[in-house]
This record gives C-alpha cells, sequence and structure tokens, in this order.
C-alpha cells in the first residue's frame, strides 16, 4: 500500500481495491474488511470464492440434455410403424407383399398354363386335386427362380412356392374336398403381384365356381354291407373278450416265482391267448378293401374306425408286463378303446346310409 500526507493524517492507499484510507487509527480497507467479514460468516464466500464456485460443473445444460434424450427414446417407443402385409392363405408374408416391378409372364407361359388348366378346369374337384395344383405351383416357382432376373424372380419365385406348400398341404385333410373358389383368389393375388398382365391368363366366373361344386359322392351299397358285417363280427368278438378276460382277475401271483398257481395262471393265459388269436383272424378276414380315396368319406371314416377296433382287440393278449399276463387295467383299457372305436364306425355307417 502506498501513503500520503494530508490534514486528517496519514492516508494509505489499498493497492487491491484503490480506496485510501487512514491507516494510522489501525483500521484496514473498508472493501477489504467486509469481504473478511462475509467469509468468516456461514455459508459465506468471498469474491474469490465466487469466482472459483462459478467455474464449477454446469448443472442445467446437463438437466437439458437428460430430457431432450428421454423424449427422443419415448417417440422411438412409441413411433408410428408400418404394418406388416396382410398374410395369404395362411402363409405370413406372402404375395401382397411384393414391391418389386412384376415379370414377364411370356417365357414362364407353359408353367403357368399348366397351373391355370387344374385350377380353373370346369370340372368338381377331388382329393388329390391339391396335390396336382401344389405340383404345378411349385414347378412354376422354381422356373421363375431359376429363369427370371435375380433379384426380381428370387422374391416372386419364393411367393409362389410359398402357394405351392399351402396347397399340397391341405391335400386329402379331414376328408373333405377342396374349395378352388379359394385357391383361384388367392393364385390370382399371386400372380397379379408376380407377373404383369397377359391376355392368356384365366379368369373366374361365376359360372366355373358353380361347375366346381363338388357334390357328395354316394356310398356304395356293397362297401356298407361289407363294413356292417364286419363291424358286427367286431362287436361279437369283443362280448366274448369281455367275459372271457374278466374271469381271470387281478394278478396276484409271479409268475417267475414259478409256483404251482403262477404255471396254472399262465398256462390258461396262454391256451386263452391261442384261441382269441383265431377268433381275431376270422374276424379281420371280413374286412372289405379300402375305400379308393374319392369315394363315400363317411364310409372310408367307419372302415379306419372299424380298422382301429379289431387292432385293439388283436392287441387284447398282450402284455406289458414281465408276468406274461396283462394287468386288469390293461385289458379293460384294450377292451374300452375297441368300443369307443366300434360306436364311432356306427355313426359313420349311419351318415353314410343317408
Amino acid at each position: 500500500m502506498a501513503g500520503t500526507g494530508g490534514s486528517s493524517g496519514k492516508l494509505t492507499r489499498c493497492e487491491r481495491h484503490g480506496i485510501y484510507y487512514d491507516a494510522s487509527s489501525g483500521t484496514i480497507c473498508p472493501r477489504c474488511f467486509d469481504e473478511a467479514e462475509a467469509s468468516n460468516r456461514p455459508g459465506g464466500t468471498s469474491s474469490a470464492g465466487q469466482a472459483k464456485q462459478g467455474r464449477g460443473f454446469p448443472i442445467l445444460p446437463l438437466l437439458v440434455l437428460l430430457l431432450a434424450g428421454g423424449g427422443v427414446g419415448y417417440w422411438w417407443m412409441h413411433r408410428p410403424t408400418r404394418p406388416p402385409p396382410e398374410p395369404l392363405f395362411g402363409l405370413p408374408g406372402a404375395a401382397s407383399g411384393i414391391s418389386l416391378r412384376p415379370l414377364d409372364p411370356a417365357p414362364f407361359k407353359s408353367e403357368i398354363t399348366a397351373l391355370e388348366s387344374v385350377l380353373y378346369n370346369p370340372k368338381p374337384p377331388d382329393l388329390l386335386t391339391p396335390g396336382r395344383i401344389g405340383e404345378a405351383a411349385r414347378a412354376l416357382g422354381q422356373a421363375v427362380i431359376r429363369r427370371g432376373p435375380k433379384v426380381m424372380a428370387q422374391q416372386a419365385g419364393s411367393h409362389i412356392l410359398g402357394f405351392a406348400n399351402q396347397m399340397s398341404a391341405t391335400e386329402d385333410v379331414g376328408y373333405s374336398l377342396a374349395d378352388l373358389g379359394r385357391a383361384r383368389t388367392e393364385w390370382e393375388k399371386v400372380r397379379s403381384a408376380a407377373f404383369q398382365g397377359a391376355s392368356w391368363f384365366r379368369q373366374s366366373t361365376p359360372g366355373l365356381t358353380t361347375a366346381q361344386t363338388p357334390t357328395r359322392p354316394k356310398a356304395d351299397p356293397r362297401l356298407l354291407r361289407q363294413l356292417t358285417d364286419w363291424s358286427l363280427a367286431i362287436e361279437r368278438a369283443l362280448r366274448f373278450g369281455r367275459a372271457e378276460v374278466d374271469r381271470y382277475g387281478e394278478i396276484g401271483v409271479d409268475v417267475a416265482e414259478r409256483s404251482r398257481e403262477a404255471r396254472e395262471l399262465y398256462d390258461r393265459w396262454t391256451s386263452f391267448a391261442r384261441q382269441w388269436n383265431q377268433r381275431m383272424t376270422t374276424v379281420n378276414r371280413m374286412a372289405p378293401p379300402q375305400p379308393a380315396p374319392g369315394s363315400e368319406p363317411s364310409a372310408r371314416m367307419a372302415y379306419q374306425y372299424l380298422g382301429r377296433a379289431a387292432h385293439e382287440l388283436q392287441m387284447l393278449p398282450q402284455s406289458a408286463n414281465d408276468y406274461g399276463v396283462p394287468f386288469k387295467s390293461e385289458r379293460r383299457m384294450r377292451l374300452d378303446q375297441a368300443e369307443r372305436e366300434l360306436q364311432n364306425a356306427r355313426k359313420e355307417l349311419t351318415r353314410a346310409r343317408k
């Protein structure tokens, strides 16, 4: 500090603040005094401390960034999305999703014509028609992939093959004839997406739909008589078997012990098993030939049910244990299942006679 004279005493200049004060009275610069007092108060800071504090980490910009990031994340999670293309014929992502330029159909005319000759045939379909459609569509899809432009051919061919697989999977399912009207609708979606238009493409018409409507085939009277006779023979064997095997009761001995009681039980059951096998051989000889795939559906179902009933009875003597004689629960399970199959067969025979 620099001093100077005056009438009021010796004045001293504060080098920090440039203020003159009377140092002779033992005081200091008023401003330095105020800063010292402020630094001694709780929570107080000097101007130097305030300057240091002002250089701390910026909290407000960080909060702004966090809020902005949260807003972007919320928008991303709830942003509108484009729905996937509607599935074709139960096949996800099929023909309606083709976005590339359709192919020229001329190089594939023979394959397309072969497929449409089955799809647009003005006759009712049979149970093998879906398989034939699937084969023709598969040949077309493979030809497109093999001979068409790389990217477009791969996409169009994959959708055609999807249609082919779907048709092949419906062959002879549930003993119901194919709905060619629905199959044509799906094929025309595939065709319009995969190929450019052509005058030789076949089109659906009301008359075609009427011509393709299947009529239920009539059951062969001779087949119905044979199935009825077979069912009666199975019923007689079932009644005889239920009364016969109930006489054995539950197994109470171990055949492996080779006791007299065990040997007698085993011998009696073995004798019954031989007689039973002979009886079932006679019953199964009454089974008619398997009905043709295109025959009346209920008659074919009755044949299947009777075959399963006869199989359960044929397996009656077989044992799943080490005793050689089936448990009582095993015998009853076989007989009960055979009876259920027989009842189902009778219901189908009733439908077939209508």
